[in-house]
């Protein structure tokens, strides 16, 4: 099966990339480059990666690259399941990056080395943290690139 952006895949073996689950984030085939993330939640920031898509693809045809099911998006409830303040803060979060993620360079500049543009102003603009901007970048980006996961993950904390 072919590598789509927005896809999971699990390395099981590999001398570029570690042994985790990662979502495919973007493809650039003219630059033989794709933005990956992990999806491992032990770190509550992280910015994706590229690696060379040929690289990725020869791996995924050795076995070394497995396709996974994405639950990412089957645990995120429908908009019918929330409360209206989870919908607001859901929004105002979508609002504050939509600028930057809706911007299709901005996935390379983000997955590159350096200063990342926009974020700064981002955060000015939404009156949060530049941490705060890293933190629901790295949540949109692992959950699958959608509104709602942005959704506070209060679900998976353990918590009553």
């Amino acid at each position: 099966m072919m590598l789509l952006a927005n896809t999971l895949f699990e390395v099981v073996q590999s001398s570029f990339l570690p042994a985790k689950t990662f979502r495919l984030l973007a493809i650039d085939k003219a630059k033989d480059l794709a933005a990956i993330i992990s999806t491992d939640m032990s770190s509550r920031y992280e910015r994706p990666r590229t690696v060379s898509l040929t690289k990725l693809s020869k791996a995924q045809i050795a076995g070394d690259v497995l396709l996974v099911a994405d639950a990412a998006s089957s645990d995120r409830p429908c908009d019918e399941d929330l409360t209206e303040q989870e919908i607001g803060n859901r929004d105002n979060r979508h609002d504050c990056i939509s600028r930057l993620v809706e911007n299709e360079s901005f996935i390379w500049d983000y997955a590159g080395p350096g200063n990342t543009k926009g974020v700064s102003q981002c955060a000015n603009e939404g009156g949060v943290s530049r941490t705060t901007i890293y933190f629901w970048l790295t949540n949109y980006y692992r959950n699958g690139q959608t509104r709602n996961a942005l959704l506070s993950g209060y679900s998976r904390c353990g918590g009553p």
